[in-house]
């Protein structure tokens, strides 16, 4: 659920209390340091922060780990390449098994075309989670190769 804090406020649900709490970074360094979080046990038992599983028991190589300290630090939100989420493809994958470039568009009742058929399809930056390009590679992340080669996306609206 890590991408939920990319929306501004967020609250998420403590089930053992059914209360919404504020996915502030105290917060967020909890759900990162443990597969649950409870926060109203958390104030019950006054854990503190530091007393937080350290980062190195997440299971996360040096990298990720670069990337998560880095994504906390800045407080910024960022796109699905750069949250962790879970289960989403990695930038390099969705580039190396992924073909974005013929993933078909319908742009008219009439009219279909693939991707790299768009005049700016190759000026957009696929890092960017608010270009075009970013959003379908994201999608694509989400959606995986098997499925990405079954559909056709639709813009018209």
């Amino acid at each position: 659920m890590r991408y939920k804090n990319q929306y501004k406020p967020t609250y998420l649900l403590d089930l053992e209390a059914y209360s919404w709490n504020p996915l502030d970074a105290d917060h967020l360094a909890r759900l990162f340091a443990r597969k649950y979080v409870s926060m109203s046990l958390e104030r019950q038992l006054r854990l503190p922060p530091r007393n937080l599983t350290p980062a190195d028991d997440l299971g996360l190589d040096d990298e990720e780990l670069t990337q998560l300290r880095r994504y906390l630090q800045s407080g910024e939100t960022v796109g699905a390449f750069g949250s962790l989420m879970p289960g989403l493809m990695t930038l390099d994958e969705v580039q190396n098994e992924v073909n974005l470039n013929g993933w078909k568009v319908k742009l008219s009742d009439s009219i279909t075309v693939r991707l790299d058929e768009l005049r700016q399809w190759y000026t957009w930056n696929i890092m960017d989670p608010s270009s075009p390009k970013g959003v379908i590679a994201e999608l694509a992340a989400a959606l995986g190769p098997a499925l990405v080669s079954q559909f056709v996306l639709d813009f018209r609206q």
